[in-house]
């Protein structure tokens, strides 16, 4: 765990979802749960922010994962991610062709222009 990740206390509540069940011992999160990014276990429209932690170039169903996001966020609610490449390639597609085909289209590429004058952490 990285400290520069704990944004604990700087919002409502911080949740996390992963594959490993190290997760629910993750000092910074509120609360924790062990899942697939595939079936997401919360209900619909509860986030205003999902962050995505070098994680979306491992998906191997891009397109439910980001349907699944589009699930959970609030109307105008934000998904933001980095990833350690900066062309990735998530089976075969572009992160950057998902985001302007798929679920979460308009976004434009991972950043967007929307975002240029705003500060997000």
């Amino acid at each position: 765990m990285v400290e520069a990740m704990n944004v604990r206390g700087m919002a409502g509540r911080v949740c996390g979802v992963d594959l490993d069940p190290r997760v629910l011992e993750n000092p910074f999160l509120d609360e924790a749960r062990v899942a697939d990014a595939g079936q997401i276990p919360y209900e619909n429209g509860v986030f205003d922010l999902v962050f995505a932690d070098n994680v979306m170039e491992h998906f191997s169903l891009p397109d439910h994962v980001f349907a699944e996001i589009a699930r959970v966020l609030k109307p105008g609610g934000t998904l933001l991610f980095k990833t350690p490449n900066p062309s990735p390639t998530v089976s075969g597609s572009k992160s950057e062709d998902l985001l302007n085909e798929g679920p979460c289209s308009g976004t434009g590429n991972a950043v967007g222009e929307r975002w240029k004058s705003r500060v997000v952490f």
